[in-house]
């Protein structure tokens, strides 16, 4: 009798964890599917059993019991406040999708497709909407009732179309080729983290806001067609861009108040518009460097103060600014400053171009009373308006300046561009800017020129000046000889 029992009792747990096996490898694989195309009452086990509704499956993948390691969202458009328990919605603007430590991917073709893994985030659009009610109107009208956030908290959303919410996305937030498009807010960072990579902000009223975070860490990503401030930083930790766009913007990229800056590497800035700087502006309440630029491009923007960058020191606090390798094309100021505009504030340039910038009062650089203007290995020329101005302090060295200017090798020579009137500033053979400048002026860091190509080219039997080192180029191109 006591073998029989505690033969009995083995059985029954074999069969019980045979039952706990197969249940855990149906319901806990790894991955679940979401697709709004699906039938109700899926438990997100495969495609066929898709989760109808993504507030469903997060509620399911956030338990972290459920092993759940990746969520594929087929092609559709998910609102916060729909579940099963409401399909139609409820209208909360406080609902949201919570996206904890679990990889989530759009852009699947989904239920009904012969590959339902098939994925093209293009053809196959995920969209995270915010429009509750669906009655918005142009100009963020009607939005009072959208989503407060439509994405709270995300450590990995790659492949997703985040669009008409009152804020994007919000906190903790890491993002791969998504689209934010026409929120109030794309980003609130506040006392976060942001990291995008390769994705669009597009037609937001402000884009990324940082209030208090650690960082923002943007690469590959595109901004355009912003009505207020692409990227603001107040008391917030450093921050970057990087091989980056930003076009058609209303508002200015960079608004720094306080904190530990911005940070550009090989961006382009173009048709941007601002009040004052329409691509940086700067005004801290602590001393040091708010906006640095390595291998960047402005063209073609405008402002009142400062075409392109503006920055203005606060009492007794002196704000910076830095600029290597850089490129001012066509910037305009229907004031002063048509590329830079300094007041109150510390400026260094080097090895950077400036040529067509035009404001009535000084084309290129207007530096004003207690400031502090550097400017080291740089070409100034045909800017209407003039290259410099204004009651501040210059250093200017080892320059190439139209009309000439004081200073340690400077020189007052046609650069000789490939061509000024199509932006075209790389250098003719016959430039006397080759080799004509200082090496040591620029930082050990810096080994390309504006154009990604090598920055220290020696020209044999060239001899224009050069000294500290291997010679360097005038300016934000360095002459190939290939």
């Amino acid at each position: 009798m006591y073998c029989n029992s505690t033969f009995g009792q083995r059985v029954r747990a074999i069969v019980f964890f045979l039952l706990l096996s197969l249940t855990a490898t149906h319901a806990h694989a790894g991955v679940i599917y979401v697709d709004d195309d699906a039938s109700p009452g899926g438990d997100g086990t495969s495609w066929n059993s898709a989760y109808q509704f993504l507030h469903d499956a997060l509620a399911f993948a956030n338990v972290p019991a459920n092993h759940v390691t990746e969520i594929r969202i087929a092609q559709g458009t998910y609102k916060p406040d729909h579940s099963a328990l409401h399909p139609e919605g409820t209208g909360d603007v406080n609902a949201t999708f919570e996206f904890k430590q679990t990889l989530s991917l759009g852009g699947f073709a989904g239920v009904g497709a012969i590959d339902p893994d098939s994925r093209d985030i293009n053809v196959f659009p995920t969209i995270l909407s915010g429009d509750l009610l669906d009655n918005d109107q142009p100009d963020f009208v009607n939005y009072e009732d959208n989503s407060r956030y439509v994405v709270y908290w995300t450590s990995n959303l790659d492949g997703c179309t985040i669009r008409s919410g009152r804020t994007g996305a919000y906190g903790d937030t890491k993002l791969s080729n998504c689209q934010l498009i026409q929120n109030l807010t794309a980003v609130n960072v506040d006392e976060e983290s942001c990291e995008a990579y390769g994705c669009i902000f597009d037609s937001n009223q402000s884009g990324i806001y940082n209030d208090w975070g650690f960082h923002i860490h943007v690469e590959d990503c595109q901004f355009s067609n912003h009505s207020h401030s692409v990227i603001t930083l107040i008391e917030a930790g450093g921050s970057g861009a990087y091989h980056c766009t930003f076009t058609n913007n209303r508002g200015g990229i960079g608004r720094g108040y306080e904190g530990d800056g911005l940070y550009f590497f090989d961006c382009d800035f173009t048709d941007n518009t601002a009040q004052f700087g329409a691509v940086l502006y700067v005004q801290p309440d602590t001393s040091g460097s708010y906006g640095s630029f390595v291998n960047c491009r402005f063209k073609h923007n405008s402002a009142e103060r400062g075409g392109a960058i503006y920055a203005k020191g606060k009492g007794n606090i002196s704000s910076g600014f830095t600029c290597t390798n850089c490129v001012f094309f066509d910037n305009t100021a229907s004031q002063a400053g048509g590329a830079i505009y300094s007041y109150h504030s510390g400026g260094k340039i080097v090895n950077c171009t400036f040529a067509k910038n035009s404001a009535p009062d000084v084309g290129a650089i207007f530096n004003s009373n207690q400031s502090s203007l550097t400017v080291y290995n740089s070409i100034l020329w045909n800017n209407p308006g003039g290259d410099f101005g204004g009651q501040g302090k210059r250093s200017v060295h080892y320059t190439d300046v139209a009309g000439g200017h004081a200073g340690i090798s400077n020189r007052n020579v046609d650069p000789k561009f490939i061509n000024i009137n199509s932006g075209d500033l790389r250098l003719k053979p016959i430039s006397k800017c080759i080799d004509a400048g200082r090496k040591l002026l620029l930082p050990q860091s810096v080994v390309t020129d504006c154009a990604g190509d090598p920055r220290f080219v020696n020209v044999p039997g060239v001899s224009n000046g050069a000294v500290g080192g291997p010679p360097v180029d005038l300016g934000a191109f360095e002459f190939q000889r290939n």
